[in-house]
């Protein structure tokens, strides 16, 4: 379970956001928690202070670093294998690769700065990892602790519901997010674009592509940098791995190795959307992905490489369904795709079903 424990001089303002909608609901059934600490609770002197004046004067307080560390070994003993965070306005910048990094994971102990800043000392010494959510500056860590919990909690297996909802939103590609439209067919004289009533879900696909390079080229061009020129000319494949049967996605992932992108349990409420009621699940469910472009050999490769080298596949197959999932978009300079002896291989000896999705340019057009 994912576990975060925030260090604040204003606790009452947690779990705030987060405590509903489905963050909320998620915190509810025990898929996350979420414990606020008040810094000032570790404070030695009557008036619990937990400040002092800049050394080399200045304007502002200091957060000291005594009062800080006795908090944090406090929420994050030895043994704790959490990252410690300090969202600050001078750290790296948060991305969705970090934010995925840290779903995967056990959790975050976070300390939310206050007054000019905090004492280096503890940042040194608690190797503190400083993460930004923006080139501006807050009041205090708090608002920032919110977004960043925010876009990890999402990220949970079961928090969303629907694995693709999570895959293609912005930065999860490197873009930002193509439009979206929905009814009435027709508003103030603006239809809906006909490609997306097409029913083609080829061209669906690349109108979707195009039009998020679009909105990137024009508001964060520098993340164009990021995003390789192979999607033309190359194909590019999304292949995913899927485990179902009667399980707790616990022992598929220590069995795998790999924390899955999403998964539940037999019987477990999944929500297709935010908009549909929750429905209990016929199977257990355990996915991940990855994306390449390059060629689909290469994905299923990068796939498998994420997992454990000496799974009992065949023990897996006995009790559970197994299958690779490809979704494959070919570009004009390619008359098709091939998968190798080696690649069929891998795939029959784990007794291991694939399937495909196939979009050509010939059908883009």
């Amino acid at each position: 379970m994912f576990r975060a424990t925030v260090l604040t001089l204003y606790p009452e303002m947690f779990p705030g956001a987060l405590g509903v909608s489905l963050a909320g609901r998620a915190m509810e059934r025990g898929d996350w928690a979420l414990e606020a600490v008040q810094i000032r609770d570790f404070a030695t002197d009557k008036h619990r202070t937990v400040d002092d004046t800049p050394a080399g004067g200045g304007a502002g307080m200091v957060m000291r670093a005594d009062i800080l560390a006795k908090a944090i070994d406090n929420a994050s003993p030895e043994g704790d294998t959490r990252p410690r965070i300090l969202m600050s306005p001078r750290g790296k910048p948060l991305t969705q690769e970090r934010v995925r990094e840290l779903a995967a994971g056990p959790g975050a102990v976070i300390l939310c700065g206050r007054f000019e800043g905090v004492d280096q000392r503890v940042i040194d010494t608690r190797e503190l990892e400083e993460i930004s959510v923006g080139d501006f500056i807050l009041s205090g860590g708090e608002p920032a602790a919110l977004v960043l919990l925010d876009a990890v909690v999402r990220l949970l297996p079961g928090v969303m519901g629907n694995e693709v909802s999570g895959e293609e939103e912005s930065f999860e590609g490197g873009l930002l997010e193509h439009p979206h439209y929905t009814r009435p067919q027709e508003f103030e004289g603006l239809a809906i674009p006909e490609v997306l009533t097409s029913g083609n879900h080829g061209k669906i696909a690349k109108w979707r592509r195009t039009e998020a390079e679009k909105l990137t080229q024009a508001r964060r061009p520098d993340l164009m940098r990021g995003i390789s020129d192979t999607y033309v000319g190359h194909i590019h494949s999304r292949v995913s791995l899927t485990v179902r049967g009667d399980f707790d996605p616990k022992e598929i992932t220590s069995l795998l190795g790999c924390e899955p992108k999403v998964a539940w349990k037999k019987g477990e409420n999944v929500r297709i959307s935010e908009k549909l009621t929750p429905t209990k699940s016929k199977t257990g469910h355990w996915h991940i992905s990855v994306e390449a472009a390059e060629d689909i050999e290469h994905a299923i490769v990068a796939l498998f490489d994420k997992l454990l080298p000496d799974v009992d596949w065949l023990a897996l197959a006995d009790r559970c369904t197994v299958q690779v999932s490809c979704g494959l978009w070919l570009s004009g300079y390619n008359q098709g795709f091939n998968l190798g002896k080696e690649t069929l291989k891998l795939l029959s000896q784990r007794r291991i079903s694939i399937d495909f999705d196939i979009y050509h340019d010939e059908l883009l057009a």
